[in-house]
């Protein structure tokens, strides 16, 4: 899947679940975040440009919508996305999360970057995600169409019930 096909997914789901996400405290800086190396004419542009205007990507780096992404570097922005609706999650919820235990399960926890680590822990501890059979995360494999399908279902179910 690219961080194209995985940005128009997501933002679908936001749209969607806007005034849910508003009710759970939800707040956005109202200010358009450049999005670098996306062209103009690219055919998710504007799911790109309604996801930065949300606050949810953007910055100093290319975005690069057609390479593919990572199961680490979606994990990242689904929980960037889930953490700016913060009464989804138990009070203290990411104080008392143990990342290094839950990680634990993985044979390849070493590998998941250091930037990663609270956001494949939330997606593990949550059920968004999981690893595979032979016990590994592999946080820089290619995200799949069906593992992205799985976790904003999950997600979907999750956000939907919590609270």
């Amino acid at each position: 899947m690219t961080r194209g096909e995985l940005v128009f997914m997501l933002e679908r789901w936001v749209v969607a679940n806007y005034d849910l996400m508003v009710s759970r405290g939800f707040t956005y800086p109202g200010v358009e975040i450049a999005v670098m190396g996306v062209p103009l004419d690219h055919p998710f542009i504007d799911n790109i440009n309604s996801l930065a205007y949300f606050g949810f990507i953007g910055g100093n780096s290319p975005f690069a919508p057609d390479e593919y992404v990572t199961r680490a570097e979606m994990s990242l922005l689904f929980l960037n996305i889930l953490r700016r609706a913060p009464d989804s999650f138990d009070d203290n919820y990411f104080d008392l999360l143990n990342i290094d235990e839950i990680l634990s399960q993985y044979n390849d926890q070493r590998s998941i970057a250091a930037w990663a680590r609270e956001a494949v822990a939330v997606m593990t501890d949550k059920g968004f995600l999981s690893g595979y059979e032979d016990g590994n995360f592999r946080p820089t494999r290619r995200l799949l169409r069906s593992e992205a399908f799985s976790a904003v279902t999950n997600i979907d179910r999750w956000f939907t019930t919590s609270r």
